[in-house]
């Protein structure tokens, strides 16, 4: 009788642990990253009114590539900086310069080049084990924007200058593993005194779970 009885409790508990497993192995195993290295592609709208006169036409496109870094610092906040390179479409410009005593509009070429190194504050939406995060985020960014022009005699002159705006971000990612995870970032930032820059991004990262 002890001996059916001593029986019968280890197959249940058999049972139930294999049971208990079968329903852990349902269950994602990817693990929440503490830090994630990556890089980022894509384009980028700049609305100059300095240039376009305009915020609604004419706005100069570029193509933006950039690595980051960013460190989850609990459930909800991360923080994520970075260095960004975009380089902007060339465009044709009016100016005036001084010919045979007068001044004379002539059309010129001009591209810019920008350096930025941003440093941002986020917020990730959903449990920190889930796998697809949107998150919002705000930020400053320090930038280093490089001029070259061709001037209409075939002569070429450049200068910089250097600015810092506020953005705002948001963004989106997926935790493919325990390794690999896919970002989504749209980005709205000031620029100079009556700029307004935009951009849009995707690329993929490197987990980091200790």
């Amino acid at each position: 009788m002890n001996r059916t009885l001593i029986f019968t409790t280890l197959l249940c508990a058999g049972t139930l642990h294999a049971s208990a497993q079968e329903k852990t192995d349902l269950v994602p195993t990817t693990t929440a990253p503490r830090f994630v290295l990556g890089s980022q592609t894509g384009g980028s709208l700049l609305f100059d009114k300095y240039s376009n006169r305009s915020y609604s036409i004419n706005p100069t496109a570029g193509i933006s590539q950039s690595i980051f870094a960013r460190y989850y610092m609990g459930k909800h906040l991360a923080v994520e900086g970075g260095i960004n390179i975009t380089v902007y479409n060339k465009e044709t410009y009016t100016g005036y310069y001084f010919l045979e005593n007068s001044f004379q509009a002539k059309n010129y070429d001009a591209r810019m080049i920008s350096y930025e190194i941003p440093l941002q504050l986020q917020y990730h939406l959903l449990n920190k084990a889930s796998k697809l995060r949107p998150y919002f985020g705000i930020g400053v960014t320090v930038a280093r924007d490089q001029y070259r022009i061709k001037h209409y005699d075939g002569a070429t002159s450049s200068y910089t200058t250097n600015n810092s705006s506020i953005f705002f971000t948001q963004g989106l990612t997926y935790q493919i593993n325990n390794n690999w995870q896919l970002n989504q970032s749209f980005v709205v930032k000031s620029y100079g005194q009556n700029g307004i820059s935009t951009g849009l991004m995707f690329g993929v990262g490197y987990s980091f779970n200790k």
